[in-house]
């Protein structure tokens, strides 16, 4: 009797020609089948005789192609009925397949397709705060470089801040939250109405010369109440007219441009204008600021922080800083999303009467 190929099933035996397999399964191999030792369909040339000659057609054109499973061994599914398999079915199996294949591929490109993409942050220094304060603003600050490592390496190494911050002391303006900045990141100058007199001009061109910052921002925000006790003015005591001396520029300088500005809209206005001041002040008192800038080292920004939206509005540098005014790489998103809308409508401005 010649050799044939039959799908039979098997316990965990060697195959021929192949490695072993570990699990009970239906395996196509060749072999000598073995007369059978009572009248069966078999060896009457019936029905069985046709199956297994189906069986061995499917178990040749099985092993014409290489295993795909490292032991060598070729599953065979249960529900192909052991090795009796007709073509009909072989087809069925075959569309099963393909349709299978198709559609999880497809899936797979549609998942990618709608999966939101990785940000890549931004490279320039305006750009990294301008990304940090959306992040904030949208409710999902990332808080980096704030863990022990961090901690550890910045006191054996020293800072090397990569941006100066001139902003208000209000409690509600906390630069490295609301920029989303971590240790090292940020060297920050406070004071109320981001007034910088003597020694936090000092501390600026220490920033600038010795710690290598690259970009000064000066940050106002909303509802400042330093610039609304200078706006109203009146009487103050103790220490606090040599801040509202600081702040006269400004209010100045805005009545004088839009006289018919009042209240809200002046103080609005008056908080622009001062950061623009102060600005201009920095410039025009320090050598070392202007030096650096000059040499293409140093770059400028200013922004009024709203309290309401966690974000920053740039505004226009005075014109001898406009040639070193910063330049960012941060592209902002043209599209809120729903739940951004909605969440800005929970926390709107209240209207003022």
């Amino acid at each position: 009797m010649s050799e044939r190929m039959i799908l039979y099933h098997t316990p965990a035996r060697p195959v021929k020609g192949f490695r072993g397999c570990s699990k009970n399964r239906f395996v196509a191999r060749a072999s000598r089948p073995c007369n059978p030792p009572f009248d069966s369909p078999l060896s009457k040339g019936g029905r069985g005789d046709r199956r297994d000659a189906q069986a061995t057609q499917v178990a040749r054109a099985i092993l014409a192609h290489k295993p795909t499973c490292s032991t060598g061994v070729l599953p065979v599914p249960l529900f192909m009925g052991g090795y009796g398999i007709t073509p009909m079915a072989m087809k069925t199996l075959v569309k099963i397949v393909v349709v299978a294949v198709l559609g999880g591929a497809i899936g797979v490109g549609i998942g990618r397709m709608l999966a939101p993409t990785k940000e890549a942050p931004p490279t320039t220094p305006l750009g990294r705060l301008e990304w940090g304060n959306l992040h904030y603003a949208k409710g999902k600050p990332t808080a980096p470089r704030r863990d022990p490592s961090t901690r550890q390496q910045l006191a054996t190494e020293g800072q090397k801040p990569f941006a100066i911050v001139v902003t208000c002391s209000d409690s509600r303006v906390p630069p490295e939250i609301v920029l989303d900045q971590g240790l090292g990141d940020l060297f920050v100058v406070r004071s109320a109405g981001n007034v910088v007199d003597e020694v936090g001009l000092a501390s600026i061109e220490y920033a600038v010369e010795h710690l290598g910052a690259s970009l000064l921002i000066v940050v106002g925000h909303s509802e400042c109440g330093a610039v609304k006790a200078a706006v109203q003015g009146g009487e103050v005591k103790g220490h606090l007219p040599a801040l509202l001396r600081h702040l006269e520029p400004a209010v100045k300088a805005v009545k004088l441009r839009t006289p018919y500005l009042k209240d809200d809209v002046l103080v609005e206005r008056v908080v622009q204008e001062n950061v623009r001041q102060t600005l201009l002040s920095l410039w025009e008192r320090s050598e070392v600021v202007r030096s650096f800038a000059e040499r293409g080292k140093l770059t400028f920004a200013g922004g009024v922080y709203d309290l309401f939206e966690g974000t920053i509005e740039w505004v226009e540098p005075p014109e001898p800083l406009q040639e070193y005014r910063a330049v960012s790489d941060f592209q902002k998103p043209l599209k809120e999303t729903q739940e951004e809308k909605s969440s800005k409508q929970a926390h709107a401005k209240p209207s003022h009467h």
